[in-house]
């Protein structure tokens, strides 16, 4: 970089970046795929949220975007013998209809990530539908050379956004309506004290707390008014921590 054989981009950061084929528009083609993966530093605990994201830009030659780029979790490293696709289905993806197009800047994939059995250790970056299930955009400006899909990926990041995790998963409570419209109640199994309720965007920032000191065992929230969407929910005690996704329709 910044000179490759597919065209020019500089790093978002540091002094390099991969690239991966994702996508070709020839019927005749094998729907022939290339994966990133890696070992993440240290395994993903059942229940907490993490903020998943990294960067790609669209290669200079290459005059297809595409939407369904994703991020794969699994307990171990996921391999095939041949060039097709991985027939999974990524928990983190950019959104149906937003190709990603830009070959001139790199554009974020972004979203919050909460596992229902921990243990995850590996992630893989991709196309995990076969071509005709692929969401694309036909480019024409000029620089095209082939009616395919290459991407390069940069600055690849899992970050917990809990940072006073005692015990994951110890306050059982449910939410209620979940979705709904902003407005939503807390009911836990057993009372409790000394509660924080706190509420993170697809981030990771903070866009609502609310402390409770007395025991109580329901919690009314009221945060109608944010943005559509999913935000990750946190309730701790002095000793406890848990999670829970809220998602917000307008």
């Amino acid at each position: 970089m910044p000179q490759n054989l597919w065209g020019y981009q500089d790093a978002h950061s540091g002094v390099g970046y991969a690239g991966i084929f994702v996508f070709s528009v020839f019927s005749s083609t094998p729907p022939h795929r290339e994966y990133i993966q890696v070992e993440l530093t240290d395994s993903i605990i059942k229940g907490i949220p993490y903020r998943v994201s990294f960067y790609v830009s669209l290669a200079d030659k290459y005059g297809y975007a595409i939407s369904s780029i994703g991020l794969f979790f699994s307990h171990t490293a996921i391999s095939r013998n041949d060039e097709n696709r991985f027939d999974t289905v990524p928990q983190v993806i950019n959104p149906i209809g937003s190709p990603l197009m830009d070959k001139e800047n790199w554009m974020l994939v972004s979203d919050t990530f909460i596992s229902n059995i921990g243990g995850e250790k590996y992630i893989t970056i991709g196309n995990f539908n076969d071509d005709s299930n692929s969401d694309t955009l036909a480019l024409n400006d000029g620089s095209v050379q082939w009616f395919r899909s290459y991407y390069y990926v940069d600055d690849v990041s899992v970050v917990s956004l809990s940072t006073s995790i005692k015990e994951a998963g110890s306050i059982k409570f449910e939410v209620y309506p979940n979705p709904n419209n902003g407005s939503f109640t807390l009911q836990l199994k057993e009372p409790a004290n000394n509660i924080t309720i706190t509420l993170y965007d697809a981030q990771g920032r903070k866009v609502f707390e609310k402390r409770e000191r007395a025991t109580i065992k329901q919690l009314p929230v009221n945060v109608t008014g944010i943005a559509p969407g999913v935000y990750s929910l946190c309730l701790t005690t002095d000793k406890f921590s848990s999670w829970k996704k809220v998602v917000v329709n307008p």
